[in-house]
């Protein structure tokens, strides 16, 4: 199934004091670290030759942060956001570290300690009314070009699963997306 009738560039955020401290955001806050600028500044030099000229962000102050770093080294000055590209609410696993949650919630993790994506933490968002939300949120971005959305991680492999056919819960095992990379969809 094809969406786009041009490519369309994600990229996920940058570092942020969470991922150092290896805690769960969902969707929480957390600051981009000095390297996650840094990494949003050099993103955005790889971004000069894609002539993007529309950025959209997810709201969560990550994003924006680093969406907002992006726009002024392109000298884009309006940044829309979407709510349906915000990070998946993951419940109770959100603002505890990795440990924490292995230990507390071990129902959540395979046999290596990996988070199973089709799971359904507890006070969160199931995995198939997320990858739904994402899927909205990809639909509003037909026939748009030269975009960039800056997103998240669990975003990136919800619409690997949309577009690539991949089961949501398989893009883990696949693909690995890092900090400010450049995904093309």
């Amino acid at each position: 199934m094809s969406f786009f009738e041009h490519p369309i560039v994600f990229c996920r955020h940058g570092q942020t004091q969470w991922n150092l401290e290896k805690r769960t955001m969902g969707q929480l806050n957390s600051p981009l670290t000095k390297l996650g600028r840094q990494q949003a500044k050099a993103l955005a030099g790889k971004l000069k030759n894609y002539n993007i000229n529309i950025i959209v962000s997810s709201p969560l102050k990550r994003a924006l942060d680093t969406a907002e770093i992006i726009g002024k080294e392109l000298r884009i000055g309006k940044i829309d956001t979407e709510g349906n590209f915000s990070e998946r609410n993951l419940g109770v696993l959100q603002a505890i570290t990795n440990e924490q949650a292995r230990e507390e919630y071990a129902f959540l993790f395979d046999q290596q300690g990996n988070f199973k994506y089709g799971s359904h933490p507890p006070a969160g968002e199931k995995a198939e009314d997320f990858v739904l939300r994402v899927r909205k949120g990809l639909e509003a971005l037909a026939g748009k070009e030269k975009v960039l959305v800056v997103s998240h991680d669990g975003v990136l492999n919800a619409v690997y699963s949309i577009v690539k056919g991949i089961p949501f819960n398989e893009v883990p095992k696949r693909y690995r997306f890092t900090f400010a990379d450049i995904v093309i969809v």
